[in-house]
């Protein structure tokens, strides 16, 4: 979650920011157990959780399948199989066992819940920002610390060793599919949600997301090294939203703009979604091409359903 680390107001119909100072301990403490009371409260409503005075516990029994899946994930447990509510399988190597408990900075936690407020992007760290915001949307597993054992497991490594020495997870075939089932979203969900004055309702998100029809948003000049400087995301956020290539050299850096045989610039002069014609043109292209060209476009990453000419 990224977060405005100050508040905006509007003077003379122009957005000022007033950043604040970093929290402290007791105010981490705080917002902690309103995270905790509120996400609490919302699962006794939806039926998920049952208060007991001694310890809450989950009562998943009437509900749908993928939130029995959720539930044995943050749960470490075995969703389906034939060791369906066990504890998942785990390597531990005792040499890395930490005993230390020294506190982070900024960091809090209580009951299996944790804030770390440590990460923050001055104004002037546009690239920082950037690879805070690629962080927080990165994949949920790191396909190169993916294996599988000799005994048809499914082992992925720990990028960081838990403090009681575990390094690896292991799960069953089956057990691994229902983990990836837990990650899908569920339809018409937004993955990406604003907050703020960057909610789609609030009244102040014409004067400070770029881009917009304000006037006075896009009149303003930059301002000067003795003025407070806003949120670096006002100067990271594009104007307009991306087109579908720029988005695939973005998440898979796949350049589609460059011929992969001679380095040339490519522009986009058709797109083909039917699978028939699709196999059709790539046949005829096939047929038609030298055979060390037909080699070196397997070899090229890229996609293949677009018609492309050099220029």
């Amino acid at each position: 979650m990224i977060i405005l680390d100050g508040v905006y107001t509007l003077e003379s119909n122009r957005p000022r920011f007033h950043q604040v100072n970093a929290p402290d301990q007791q105010h981490l403490e705080k917002l902690l157990n309103r995270v905790i009371a509120r996400v609490m409260r919302r699962l006794v409503e939806d039926g998920l959780l049952i208060q007991d005075q001694e310890r809450p516990w989950l009562d998943l029994g009437e509900t749908d399948t993928l939130d029995t899946l959720n539930a044995a994930s943050t749960r470490y447990r075995v969703a389906i199989g034939p060791g369906a509510g066990g504890r998942t399988l785990t390597l531990k190597n005792h040499g890395l066992q930490r005993t230390d408990t020294q506190p982070k900075p900024f960091t809090v936690d209580r009951d299996g819940f944790s804030l770390n407020a440590a990460v923050a992007c001055q104004p002037h760290q546009c690239q920082r920002l950037e690879r805070l915001c690629r962080y927080v949307t990165r994949p949920a597993i790191c396909l190169e610390r993916l294996t599988t054992n000799i005994d048809g497991k499914v082992s992925y490594e720990l990028k960081h060793p838990f403090r009681d020495g575990t390094t690896h997870v292991l799960f069953t075939p089956q057990d691994f599919l229902a983990r990836l089932a837990a990650l899908v979203p569920r339809p018409r969900a937004n993955l990406t949600r604003y907050h703020g004055v960057f909610a789609p309702n609030s009244p102040f998100r014409k004067a400070v997301v770029p881009g917009s029809a304000n006037p006075a948003h896009k009149k303003r000049k930059k301002p000067a090294a003795s003025t407070p400087a806003e949120p670096a995301i006002d100067q990271v956020l594009p104007s307009a939203p991306l087109t579908w290539a720029q988005r695939l050299k973005r998440v898979f850096d796949i350049d589609i703009s460059v011929c992969p045989l001679c380095g040339g610039t490519l522009r986009v002069i058709a797109d083909v979604t039917d699978p028939d014609v699709i196999q059709t043109m790539l046949a005829h292209l096939k047929q038609r091409a030298p055979p060390d060209a037909v080699r070196r476009q397997t070899q090229a990453q890229g996609p293949q359903n677009d018609l492309f000419t050099t220029t």
